[in-house]
């Protein structure tokens, strides 16, 4: 992959993770084991069978979470301390620069 499409990976799974880290983790995840995207290297833990069952599992508790009302509130509490570094990871992981200033800027 180049820069210019890793970037946009960078962007669009940071972004996604914002809005619903499980499911992005999840659908990325399957769709990089069934050969419909190549994620970089170092993504490929996001298709492994553990991964994808964890993210799957939290995403049912994450949906059914915001069926209840104050359940809703605490868990978007400490879902927002959780997907800005998840995202942050993934768009790091997305880069995946040999160059350490390169890395470092992203």
């Amino acid at each position: 992959m180049d820069m210019i499409s890793n970037l946009a990976l960078a962007g669009g799974l940071s972004w996604a993770s914002g809005l619903r880290l499980y499911l992005t983790v999840f659908i990325v995840g399957l769709l990089n084991r069934s050969n419909v995207i190549n994620l970089p290297a170092s993504l490929d833990i996001l298709s492994n069978p553990v991964v994808l069952s964890v993210a799957g599992v939290l995403c049912v508790i994450e949906f059914l979470a915001d069926k209840i009302p104050y359940v809703d509130s605490a868990w978007d509490s400490i879902q927002t301390f959780i997907r800005i570094p998840a995202g942050a990871l993934l768009a790091m992981g997305a880069i995946n620069a040999s160059d350490p200033v390169i890395a470092t800027i992203t």
